[in-house]
């Protein structure tokens, strides 16, 4: 966390991502009411260059909506840390998994989701997603994030382990199907939930002011 403190503090003041990176160590540190005003300063960063990105790149704007998703989620994590009988992490993660299922198959989307997740769950609270993001890293070509990810769940000895579980079910621990197939009109879903979900906080942030 040190080393991210001084990646942000050398970044541009007036960016998404310098926001997002002060919303997250401010998370991090139980800092909520700051994490928060990081958070509606990089959605007001965004709603204008998601609205200008839909209609000139699909790679550009998927990036974006992305970028939605985790910080949306980032309010939802403020709010099971101010009052975790309200939001109780069982239930965060019930709706972060289906989400999951309409975002991209890729290993990068999944990280950049996943890194956000982690404040609160991380591996070893939320296997079931996690073994699944691994399973995306081995057929990425990434074994090596894939072998850590295992490691932070089953413990550093997990080989000793895989090698006491039987076959099929040491397959199938980590080929559960991580979504339906991917077609161009979940993944359209995906983007217009974004962009409906931006422009509602927007309104909210208006109102607010």
């Amino acid at each position: 966390w040190g080393s991210m403190a001084r990646y942000v503090a050398a970044m541009r003041p007036d960016t998404v991502e310098t926001a997002f990176f002060k919303a997250v160590m401010a998370t991090h540190d139980a800092r909520l009411s700051e994490a928060r005003a990081h958070i509606i300063a990089a959605q007001q960063l965004l709603q204008s260059e998601l609205t200008a990105l839909v209609g000139e790149s699909y790679h550009r704007a998927y990036r974006a909506t992305v970028q939605v998703q985790q910080l949306a989620e980032l309010e939802e994590i403020l709010l099971h840390k101010a009052d975790p009988e309200a939001m109780p992490l069982p239930l965060l993660l019930s709706v972060w998994r289906g989400r999951l299922l309409q975002a991209e198959r890729s290993a990068d989307v999944w990280q950049e989701i996943l890194s956000v997740r982690a404040l609160v769950a991380p591996p070893a609270r939320d296997p079931q997603t996690w073994l699944k993001f691994s399973n995306l890293c081995r057929k990425s070509g990434r074994g090596a994030l894939g072998h850590k990810i295992l490691s932070e769940i089953l413990g550093e000895d997990w080989d000793a382990h895989w090698e006491r579980m039987p076959r099929q079910a040491a397959h199938a621990s980590v080929t559960q199907p991580t979504s339906p197939d991917h077609s161009p009109s979940t993944t359209a879903s995906f983007l217009a939930g974004g962009a409906a979900l931006l422009r509602s906080t927007g309104e909210m942030t208006s109102s607010a002011a």
